[in-house]
């Protein structure tokens, strides 16, 4: 399972790589990102914004340079295959997709001895 800050490097790592190919012009041309997400808009809520924040300081603002396509399966995994299919006939840029997050974190190992007798 993939945690918040993994996806969300990987996620700005893959931007980064989009902003960089668009180069450094100020008539950039407009970029359209899919976002894919398992959860609900609230629940993703501060990811977007973290991203949304990061492709600002690579010069990238919504509604001015880039648009983003939201689609949350509001916790129904069974339609996130029909999601994507939308997004990429919509034919955006890249997409973005994330994963629900664990419902606990991983319990620690317990070693056992073994007892000689």
């Amino acid at each position: 399972m993939i945690n918040r800050r993994t996806f969300v490097a990987t996620t700005t790592g893959g931007l980064v790589t989009l902003a960089a190919r668009a180069g450094a012009q100020d008539a950039r041309p407009s970029a359209r990102i899919g976002w894919l997400s398992p959860l609900s808009a609230s629940t993703s809520a501060h990811i977007q914004e973290t991203l949304r924040e990061r492709l600002q300081s690579l010069g990238r603002v919504e509604g001015r340079n880039l648009s983003i396509e939201l689609r949350y399966a509001e916790g129904d995994a069974t339609r996130l295959p029909e999601l994507a299919k939308e997004l990429v006939r919509l034919k955006v840029d890249l997409i973005v997709a994330g994963s629900t997050p664990p419902r606990s974190p991983p319990k620690p190992r317990r070693r056992r001895s073994r007892s000689s007798w």
